[in-house]
């Protein structure tokens, strides 16, 4: 399976991990938690993605991508083995035309900007 399908498999558990182990989503029924989550889980994994694109510190792009044990992985990793950012993954590896890396470069900082244009992207 390809990156992209890879990649939202991973994002899609981390996300549903975090909301059902809310107290919260036990006060809902299961069909009202149903339709919850299928509506909005979408919308949640294209927001994580642009804001994983975005971020400009190295240590909090590793620290927000990567699930607990793959941190621990990739802290136990040799020496030298250097992380690829989402930017650099797109734009330089990807095996799209370069049309379409651009079209996405561009589709990903024009979503990005009306969110969070006022402030630089860092988690701390």
């Amino acid at each position: 399976e390809n990156y992209f399908t890879e990649n939202n498999k991973v994002t899609r558990e981390r996300l549903l991990n975090s909301i059902c182990g809310s107290e919260d989503m036990g006060l809902l029924s299961t069909n009202c938690q149903y339709n919850l989550l299928k509506r909005n889980i979408p919308i949640a994994e294209l927001l994580l993605h642009i804001v994983g694109y975005h971020l400009t510190n190295e240590e909090d792009l590793i620290e927000f991508a990567l699930g607990e044990k793959d941190l621990i992985q990739w802290k136990d990793r040799g020496a030298g083995a250097p992380w690829i950012s989402p930017e650099s993954l797109y734009t330089h590896y990807m095996p799209f035309s370069e049309d379409t890396r651009n079209a996405l470069d561009k589709l990903m900082r024009f979503c990005f900007k009306p969110i969070l244009h006022d402030r630089p992207c860092t988690l701390r």
